[in-house]
């Protein structure tokens, strides 16, 4: 295993700046010249990431260490005026060049006597860090966007902390029946919908609840968050307006209907049942029709090779038939086989729609 990077120095660091503090440290630190921006330390960790963007520097990284931090961009030479500038004594700098991006926090230091000493750059990759916050942004995007009314809960007050668009297109319908909510419903306790207890607790989940607001029936569908290792990161709950009379964004409603218009509707089903079957009898009669009846081009060779006919007695045992035929024809090679099953399927189907019909009358 390759020993970890030191951290460099060239040339006399103040006294007042002790760079043992910042050997160590988690983030990458440099020590620039204010005047000539050359950079005269570098602690272990500045070190491994110019060694990571090795492939973008001008030079080895390890050569960087007494450069000019003008050779990694042109944008750093506006650096220089901070440390006569007692008004601004810090600035950020955030470059990106194929395929990196880089973030660099600039700080004039100045000795005991106020004045100007080194400039101390901050400074990280956050390639990764901005991929994954634009990942985020598009999945904020396409869930606000769906046609489905979404809301998610923070633990432990299990108080509504996200609710998409189509959420809150459907809360205005029912904004009576809950006035207490909060607006927007970020902020409403999820116990005001629906007994909640269950909610704190991912192994409960995932329930189901329908209940009764202002004359409108509502389903909520609560599903467990689960992230990284396990842990229950809080309650996902989508729901929809069920009854008549009130259509949530995007989420059509399931009509209410009367006996007599189920008994309609029944009805209208089994005439199309009682039609397709009929249809159904109609191929299958043709199908026992063509099969029975051989076409005339191979009528004569199924003759040919059909066997003499033998009369058997009434309890006599059958005569014994050989089991080949000498020098009988071949027949074509493509034949058409009609499945037999589709006759008793239809009387299976018919039979069924009587008894249906038997038992609506």
């Amino acid at each position: 295993m390759a020993d970890a990077p030191l951290s460099f120095r060239r040339a006399p660091v103040p006294a007042a700046i002790d760079t043992r503090y910042l050997d160590q440290l988690p983030s990458a630190v440099m020590l620039c010249d204010p005047a000539s921006l050359e950079i005269r330390y570098a602690n272990a960790r500045s070190m491994r990431l110019l060694e990571a963007l090795a492939h973008l520097l001008p030079v080895p990284p390890a050569e960087m260490i007494g450069g000019s931090l003008e050779c990694l961009h042109p944008a750093f030479a506006e650096l220089s005026a901070l440390a006569e500038n007692a008004q601004e004594p810090s600035r950020r700098l955030i470059l990106s060049t194929r395929g990196e991006r880089m973030e660099f926090h600039a700080h004039a230091l100045r000795d005991p006597n106020g004045r100007p000493g080194f400039l101390q750059i901050t400074w990280s990759v956050t390639t990764a860090v901005v991929a994954q916050e634009d990942a985020a942004t598009r999945l904020r995007l396409v869930v606000d966007q769906l046609p489905l009314n979404v809301m998610t809960c923070s633990l432990p007050d299990l108080r509504i902390d996200y609710a998409n668009a189509a959420a809150l297109a459907a809360f205005d319908g029912l904004k009576a029946a809950y006035p207490a909510a909060a607006p927007g419903l970020v902020g409403t306790p999820m116990e005001m919908f629906f007994p909640s207890e269950r909610l704190a607790d991912a192994g409960s989940l995932p329930l189901t609840r329908e209940v009764q607001a202002g004359g409108e029936s509502i389903v909520f569908t609560v599903s467990a968050l689960v992230g990284p290792g396990e842990q229950y990161l809080g309650p996902l709950v989508t729901w929809q307006v069920r009854s008549a009379g009130f259509v949530g964004a995007g989420m059509p409603t399931v009509p209410s209907l009367t006996p007599d218009e189920v008994l309609e509707s029944l009805k209208a089903s089994i005439s199309r049942i009682r039609t397709v079957t009929a249809s159904m009898e109609k191929i299958a009669g043709r199908a026992r029709d063509a099969a029975s009846q051989p076409p005339p081009a191979v009528q004569p060779l199924l003759q040919a090779a059909l066997l003499p006919a033998v009369t058997v007695p009434a309890e006599a045992s059958p005569p014994n038939v050989p089991e080949t035929v000498a020098e009988q024809p071949s027949l074509p090679s493509t034949v058409v086989e009609i499945p037999q099953e589709r006759s008793n399927y239809a009387d299976l189907l018919r039979i069924r729609v009587e008894r249906l019909l038997g038992r609506g009358g």
